[in-house]
């Protein structure tokens, strides 16, 4: 393949990046369009979203989510296939041999990284049990909100975002690039501090890293999705500083916060960092080791 001049990818890095953009503007007409139809079936004023959120947590939560896979789904449509003239499964979904091993990889890892987070915190009396419940209901709503969430956010940022500039630059440093661009996403909303926002950028080069080796995306669905759910409608920590409508434990952070994560949950706590970076060192030798049988 012929390499692109400086100024071609420039060009290309500028067509991509306008997707961005793009994507916010698609997502907010759709909560709109989401929003002002939930108004008008429960009687609520028109963008009186706080009394939405109130009244109909669920139906609220799931619509944003929905808004949000839709916006992605409309970006990849413009740009992955009909600018840069990709098929769709290309962007991640192709189906191999070892499509069912990655998936299973995925939610393994999901439930060792929460789960030894979980049972270091509580017994080192550092978080205690105040409950225990379940809701159908709510177990399943999790599980369908949780995979939506995974689909869009892997989708976007490994899928679009990496696929699209691995090709402009070292995958290693767009990885990077895109996993502080995950960081501060996650950040919108809340205060900034140290092992959170690290923690989140590490969590994004851990859920890249299959993806600049293999170009596939399942196991960072599959990671994505078990991290979420076991940390918060399993394991009763917030997600990224939200709070869960129900968990199957009730749990409340009692040690200090730099070691429980605090109010923003497990994925602020040191013991995580360092979790996730002895995770990032071994799943770089496995996967250079395991090449060629990867890319099959």
């Amino acid at each position: 393949m012929e390499a692109l001049s400086t100024k071609a990818k420039i060009k290309n890095w500028l067509i991509i990046l306008s997707a961005i953009p793009v994507f916010l503007i698609i997502l907010v007409l759709l909560q709109l369009a989401f929003g002002a139809i939930l108004a008008l079936v429960t009687n609520h004023e028109l963008l009186d979203i706080a009394a939405l959120d109130r009244d109909y947590p669920m139906t609220w939560q799931l619509s944003e989510v929905t808004s949000q896979v839709l916006a992605v789904l409309a970006v990849v449509f413009i740009y992955w296939v009909k600018i840069f003239k990709n098929p769709f499964n290309t962007i991640g979904f192709q189906q191999t041999a070892a499509t069912g091993k990655e998936l299973l990889q995925g939610f393994l890892t999901g439930i060792f990284l929460i789960g030894i987070i979980f049972l270091a915190l509580l017994y080192t009396n550092q978080i205690e049990v105040t409950g225990i419940q379940f809701s159908r209901q709510f177990f399943f709503f999790h599980i369908l909100l949780y995979l939506l969430v995974g689909v869009n956010e892997e989708l976007l940022f490994r899928g679009y975002l990496l696929g699209t500039t691995m090709k402009l630059a070292n995958k290693y440093v767009v990885l990077c690039i895109f996993a502080l661009l995950f960081s501060f996403v996650h950040f919108l909303t809340n205060d900034f501090s140290l092992f959170p926002i690290t923690n989140i950028f590490l969590a994004g080069i851990i859920l890249g890293q299959y993806y600049i080796h293999t170009k596939r995306l399942w196991y960072s669905i599959s990671l994505h999705f078990t991290w979420n759910f076991f940390q918060g409608p399993v394991f009763g920590s917030n997600v990224s500083g939200n709070n869960n409508l129900q968990s199957i434990i009730q749990q409340n952070p009692i040690g200090k916060e730099w070691i429980t994560g605090g109010s923003f949950g497990f994925e602020g706590s040191a013991i995580m960092t360092g979790l996730l970076i002895l995770l990032i060192i071994y799943f770089e030798i496995y996967l250079k080791r395991n090449k060629e049988s990867l890319a099959q």
